[in-house]
């Protein structure tokens, strides 16, 4: 650029355009599961279960780590629902087994997997076991923490 900083101009166009650090990221996995006793969601509508599974995934998400720990982003999928895998969808062909499922069951076993995104710190990527350990234990023992003493409960009830 004109102002010094780095770029790159394209002669034809006259144009300019910032160069941008390609940090390279990977992915690892995080499975779970959680028990709610003493929940019957049996007379709740589908639309209701479907927001209350979305609030406990958004729930999930907040004990992620940051990027102060080289996390870029986190998703929490939730894959089954007192044993039945779970589609939001109303047109799920499980759908009415999932719902009897529900129905016989005064307590609620919600499986789920956060998905995170990391920042390799090194360019060849050869610290990823250590920022994935890392991103594990800060994310398993944030969720231990909120589990034994009822905040996660409470965030979920909360959203």
């Amino acid at each position: 650029y004109p102002d010094g900083t780095a770029g790159a101009f394209i002669e034809r166009t006259g144009q300019f355009f910032n160069l941008v650090e390609v940090r390279p990221t990977f992915q690892s996995f995080i499975p779970g599961s959680l028990k709610f006793s003493n929940t019957d969601i049996s007379g709740l509508s589908q639309a209701r279960r479907n927001t209350l599974m979305a609030a406990i995934s958004k729930t999930l998400t907040q004990f992620c780590p940051g990027l102060s720990a080289g996390v870029e982003k986190c998703v929490a999928n939730i894959l089954k629902v007192n044993g039945e895998k779970f589609n939001s969808s109303q047109n799920n062909p499980g759908l009415r087994k999932f719902l009897r499922r529900l129905q016989n069951s005064a307590e609620l076993e919600v499986e789920f997997e956060l998905i995170l995104t990391s920042y390799c710190a090194q360019s060849d990527c050869t610290d990823a076991e250590t920022v994935a350990n890392a991103a594990y234990s800060q994310t398993t023992g944030a969720l231990r923490t909120a589990i034994n003493n009822g905040s996660l409960v409470s965030a979920v009830q909360s959203t």
